[in-house]
């Protein structure tokens, strides 16, 4: 996020992802998009950096069905965050919208703690749940926050498997 890109400029950003874009073609990049990088730069100056730059996909911390639809209509992934607290119509709205992968909080707000059976309980019913794959996250700050006990696997509607493979200790 450019937030967190506190006395780099915005256009060694762009020049620092296009040169990782050139270093690991293969490789997907994604960014997470908060609501002050819209407001800081606007929808078209950052999806069109990022077409620009080779960046594949965007993860939308407060997503829109249209701003979900504008960053696909430029070729770009559209992942929205759906916030854990979410209502299960919104919830469904958003996943209808994206078409393919979410982005699933599993915290009500980043840095809570999480106890590694309820966060067990909770990715498996998402799984069940969930009509599309998704990403399940809690706000990991840094590697020492993360241990792996195991996947949580669950089958979603679609018949597709959904994993959140990392506990916040």
């Amino acid at each position: 996020d450019l937030q967190r890109a506190a006395g780099v400029c915005r256009a060694d950003v762009w020049h620092r992802l296009g040169m990782l874009r050139d270093q690991a073609p293969a490789t997907p990049i994604v960014l997470l998009v908060y609501p002050g990088t819209v407001a800081d730069i606007g929808w078209g100056q950052l999806i069109g950096h990022c077409v620009e730059c080779g960046v594949d996909g965007l993860v939308i911390t407060r997503p829109s069905v249209p701003e979900i639809a504008r960053v696909a209509a430029a070729g770009l992934w559209a992942i929205p965050l759906i916030q854990a607290t979410a209502d299960p119509a919104a919830a469904g709205a958003l996943e209808k919208a994206a078409g393919g992968l979410t982005y699933r909080a599993l915290a009500a707000t980043t840095g809570d703690p999480l106890e590694a059976e309820s966060l067990a309980r909770h990715a498996a019913r998402l799984a069940d749940e969930s009509g599309t794959p998704f990403l399940a996250g809690f706000g990991i700050r840094s590697s020492a926050e993360i241990r792996t006990p195991g996947t949580v696997r669950g089958r979603g509607r679609g018949g597709q498997r959904a994993a959140a493979d990392h506990v916040r200790t």
